[in-house]
């Protein structure tokens, strides 16, 4: 290129420039005050970290970064970690905190004009989640989160056990660098928990089996190790009384105040007490003293809640977004009941990519909605 064309070129481009700030300056000459005061994700950070991708930096720059969200979460400034969580996953796919520190915010920290927990950011953080997992999947950190994100705040249980499960077949990084050890027990026992939230029972059984049997082993080799004896003794405890449940629901009602008393152990495979003599009559209305007590329910145990009295419905809606309930749950004392309304064809929204852009009319508020 000759050096007349080159210096033609350059001043073309030069003149561009400055009649684009112009044009830029007459379009919008609030620009500035409206960006007055804004914080960025880069502000404050030196030359050489914000030019460190150019460089191949790009960890360097992803650790600043989350350095700076730190300093954001702390001032309760929750909208500016998301863009920082986007770009730091940019940079280092690898820093699995930043994975699920971002999705805890979404599911978390976001309310809605109600400072209700705002839902709409859940399949924004179960996305972020999903695309963590597929840049880190010899690791059981991400799907571990997924499967307690579906279990503590999504309820859904079948998708808690899918995730569980790779979690337990991954390996842990906890060792240290280049140390890969076998996923911890606890991404076991939820697994066992998801199980028995879905009413499938004797599977759930089957996995506190496993993992005590693994523990047994682990007990062996190190007989003084107050941890391993610790884990041992939760999932022999857990393993009993999942059994003890399925035995008072189905077969015969347990009286804990008496039967625990008298129990030393269970049977492993039914969940029946040892000895029998825990369900010995101790009330002479209760049959003749000294024999097996009857069973106080009908078996199996019918758990339903019964909404209808004399023939009509007690669920009634008094008025806008008021709900009138009344029925009878049949369980024991201390249960809990979860109660979740939604339309008969609602389902958990999905996305694609991850996004943090939620769109505004998904849902609207209770003002919104009285203005209409």
């Amino acid at each position: 290129m000759k050096q007349q064309t080159r210096s033609m070129i350059l001043a073309a481009v030069v003149l561009l420039a400055i009649g684009q700030a112009v044009v830029q300056g007459l379009l919008d000459p609030q620009i500035t005050e409206i960006h007055k005061g804004e914080k960025t994700a880069l502000a404050g950070l030196s030359n050489e970290f914000i030019l460190g991708p150019m460089l191949g930096l790009q960890q360097a720059v992803a650790g600043a970064l989350w350095v700076r969200a730190d300093e954001f979460f702390h001032e309760g400034d929750y909208d500016a970690i998301l863009p920082i969580v986007r770009m730091v996953t940019w940079l280092d796919p690898h820093q699995l905190d930043v994975y699920i520190t971002g999705a805890w915010h979404l599911s978390y920290n976001f309310t809605d004009s109600n400072e209700r927990s705002d839902r709409r950011y859940i399949p924004a953080a179960q996305t972020l989640l999903e695309e963590g997992y597929e840049n880190n999947k010899t690791l059981y950190d991400i799907p571990f989160e997924l499967g307690w994100e579906n279990t503590d705040k999504i309820k859904d249980y079948d998708r808690a056990e899918h995730w569980f499960r790779i979690a337990t077949a991954a390996k842990s990084s906890d060792a240290g660098p280049g140390k890969l050890e076998p996923a911890p027990m606890f991404t076991w026992h939820q697994l066992a928990h998801s199980l028995e939230r879905q009413g499938r029972i004797d599977e759930a059984a089957d996995v506190w089996r496993t993992v005590l049997a693994m523990s047994e082993k682990k007990v062996a080799a190190k007989p003084g190790d107050f941890t391993l004896n610790s884990v041992r003794q939760s999932e022999l405890h857990n393993l009993e009384l999942l059994l003890k449940r399925k035995f008072s629901r189905f077969e015969h009602q347990i009286d804990f105040e008496i039967d625990q008393k008298r129990t030393t152990s269970i049977d492993q495979k039914t969940g029946q007490p040892i000895p029998n003599d825990s369900f010995i009559a101790t009330d002479p209305s209760e049959g003749t003293v000294g024999q097996p007590r009857p069973p106080a329910i009908a078996k199996p145990w019918n758990t339903a809640f019964d909404t209808v009295r004399n023939g009509k419905t007690t669920i009634r809606f008094e008025k806008p977004k008021v709900l009138d309930l009344n029925g009878v749950f049949n369980v024991g004392d201390g249960a809990r009941v979860s109660i979740r309304l939604h339309d008969a064809d609602w389902y958990q929204p999905s996305l694609k990519d991850f996004t943090f852009d939620i769109a505004a009319d998904l849902f609207s508020d209770g003002a919104e909605e009285e203005e209409k």
